[in-house]
C-alpha cells in the first residue's frame, strides 16, 4: 500500500476497507473510530484533486493513513473479536499520538519546537520512515496555499481529521478495558458493553461515508493522464477546443498564435478563412507568415505554452521525456534564428511541427522533438543562410556585389582608395549601390564618396522615402 502510485487504485482499496469495516462484527465503539480512517483518507484524496500542482504531497498523506488503516484493521478482519489482543491497543494508540501531532503542527503551521518533537519515539509500532519530511511538505503547501476554494477544503479536511481524532481518543485512553469488553460482548455481556461505553469522555462518531475519487483517466499504454476537466483548471484562459485539440495530437500549426497572450495575437486572422489544405489565411487572403510571427518571440511564447499544456495530456512515463526533448528542440529553433533566414526557419518549424504531432497520434513518439529534421533543413533552410555583413573599405563603402545592378551601359571601375564604383546613366553610385543620404535631405550639394546622388530606381534627384520591411509569408497545415 506505501508503494501505491495511482489514485484510483489508493481510492478502490480505502473503499473496500470502509466496507469491510461496515460490514464486519467488530464491536462498538471499536467499529466507529476506525470507520474514520478510510472515511479521512479518501477526503484527502479528493482534496488532493483539486490542485493538481500539489495533489503529491497530500497523495502520500492518504497514502499513509491507508497504510495506518490496513495496519489496525486487516487482522481484525481476519480475527473474530473475541481474540482481539491488546497488541492492537498499542497500534491503535500510537496512531492516536502521531495524528494529535500531525494535526497540532497544521494549527500552528510551522512552530519549529513543536516539528522538532515529532516522531522522536522509536518504540512507537506504527512509525514511518521519512514520515516528518512528508507532513513537512503538506505544512508548506497549506503556508502557501493562496486559493480560496482550496483552502476551505483543506480547513474541512482538519475538522474531519479532528474529529477522527476526537473518535480514537477515548478507545487509545483506555484501550485494555475496551479490547476486554469486546471479547466479553461475544460471551453475551452487552449489558456490560454499553457500561463501559458510557463512561468514556467523548461521544464516538464515525464520519459520513465519502464518495471515492473519479479514477484518473489511462492513455492506450495503460498509463495514467490527467483528466481534461483538470487541464482546464490550470489553463482556464485557453478555449477548451484548444485543450482538447493538443491533448488528441490535432491541433493545426496554424492556430498555434491562439496559445499566445491576448496582447499579442495576431489581429488581422480570420479562423473561418482557410483552404483546402487546412492552411490558415488572413483576411487579405495570403498565408500568414512573418507579419504574424515577425521574430523568434513570437513562436516561443504559444509553442511554450502549448508544451506545458501537452506534457500535462501524455502519458506519466512519457512526460519527463517530452519535457527534455522540447527544451532541446526550443534550443534548436533558437540557434537555427541565428544561422538562417527568419522566413526560412518559419517554414522548418512548421513543418517540423506538423511531422512531430502526426508521429504522437499515430506511434505515441514523443522524443523525436530533439532531434533536427535533416530533410526539413535541407528543403526549407538550405539557400537561406543569413547575409554576413562584408568588411567595409578604408573609402568607408562596402563592395557589396555590384553585378546586382550592373547593366548594359554600365562599368566598372577602380578608385585610388580601393573602393569599386559603377558609373550608371542617371548618376555615380559605388558597387553596393549605397545612396548618399545626406544628399537626400539636401545638405550634400557636392560630395566626393562616390556615393549615388539620386534614387536608386529611377535614378532621379528626389528625396528617399522610407522603404517599408518585405513580408515573407509562409503556408500553414
Amino acid at each position: 500500500m506505501r508503494n501505491t502510485a495511482n489514485l484510483s487504485e489508493t481510492a478502490t482499496v480505502l473503499t473496500y476497507l470502509q466496507c469491510s469495516i461496515e460490514a464486519s462484527p467488530i464491536p462498538e465503539p471499536f467499529k466507529s473510530a476506525v470507520a474514520t480512517l478510510p472515511s479521512t483518507a479518501l477526503l484527502v484524496l479528493k482534496t488532493a484533486q483539486l490542485d493538481k500542482k500539489r495533489y503529491q504531497a497530500l497523495t502520500e498523506l492518504a497514502v499513509y493513513i491507508a497504510t495506518l488503516t490496513e495496519t489496525i484493521v486487516r487482522p481484525l478482519l481476519n480475527k473474530p473479536p473475541e481474540d482481539v489482543d491488546e497488541s492492537m491497543a498499542i497500534q491503535v494508540e500510537a496512531f492516536h499520538r502521531e495524528m494529535e501531532n500531525v494535526l497540532d503542527h497544521m494549527e500552528t503551521l510551522g512552530s519549529r519546537p513543536l516539528f522538532s518533537r515529532m516522531f522522536k519515539k522509536t518504540d512507537d509500532v506504527l512509525t514511518i520512515s521519512g514520515f516528518s519530511g512528508r507532513i513537512q511538505k503538506i505544512i508548506t503547501i497549506f503556508q502557501l496555499e493562496t486559493n480560496v476554494a482550496l483552502r476551505v477544503q483543506v480547513n474541512d479536511l482538519r475538522r474531519e481529521m479532528r474529529d477522527m481524532v476526537t473518535a480514537v481518543q477515548p478507545l487509545s485512553a483506555s484501550a485494555s478495558r475496551i479490547f476486554g469488553m469486546a471479547a466479553e460482548s461475544t460471551r453475551g455481556s452487552q449489558p456490560l458493553l454499553s457500561q463501559q461505553i458510557s463512561e468514556t469522555p467523548r461521544p464516538m462518531r464515525s464520519l459520513p461515508p465519502i464518495p471515492a475519487p473519479q479514477p484518473e483517466q489511462t492513455s492506450p499504454s495503460g498509463d495514467s493522464v490527467l483528466p481534461i476537466t483538470t487541464i482546464q483548471e490550470m489553463f482556464p484562459d485557453i478555449d477548451p477546443t484548444l485543450l482538447s485539440a493538443i491533448a488528441d495530437h490535432t491541433l493545426a500549426a496554424a492556430d498555434l498564435h491562439k496559445l499566445a497572450r491576448p496582447s499579442n495575437r495576431e489581429h488581422n486572422y480570420d479562423a473561418d478563412q482557410e483552404d483546402a489544405h487546412g492552411a490558415a489565411r488572413s483576411k487579405s487572403g495570403r498565408g500568414l507568415g512573418t507579419k504574424t510571427y515577425p521574430n523568434l518571440s513570437s513562436i516561443l511564447e504559444p509553442h511554450t505554452t502549448y508544451f506545458a499544456i501537452l506534457i500535462r495530456t501524455v502519458p506519466q512515463s512519457q512526460a519527463g521525456i517530452l519535457g527534455a526533448a522540447t527544451m532541446q528542440y526550443i534550443n534548436d529553433i533558437r540557434s537555427l534564428s541565428e544561422e538562417y533566414e527568419w522566413y526560412a526557419v518559419l517554414q522548418y518549424h512548421f513543418a517540423f511541427f506538423r511531422r512531430r504531432r502526426q508521429e504522437m497520434c499515430d506511434e505515441a513518439e514523443f522524443g523525436r522533438w530533439a532531434f533536427r529534421d535533416e530533410e526539413l533543413m535541407s528543403r526549407y533552410l538550405s539557400g537561406h543562410p543569413k547575409s554576413t555583413p562584408q568588411r567595409r573599405s578604408p573609402s568607408g563603402n562596402a563592395p557589396r556585389g555590384g553585378a546586382a545592378h550592373g547593366g548594359r551601359n554600365s562599368t566598372d571601375s577602380v578608385t585610388k582608395r580601393g573602393s569599386v564604383t559603377r558609373s550608371v546613366k542617371g548618376g555615380n553610385r559605388n558597387a553596393g549601390g549605397e545612396v548618399c543620404r545626406v544628399y537626400s535631405i539636401g545638405s550634400c550639394p557636392q560630395c566626393k564618396n562616390e556615393k549615388m546622388k539620386g534614387c536608386p530606381t529611377c535614378q532621379k534627384r528626389h528625396s528617399l522615402p522610407v522603404e517599408p520591411a518585405e513580408e515573407h509569408e509562409v503556408v500553414l497545415m
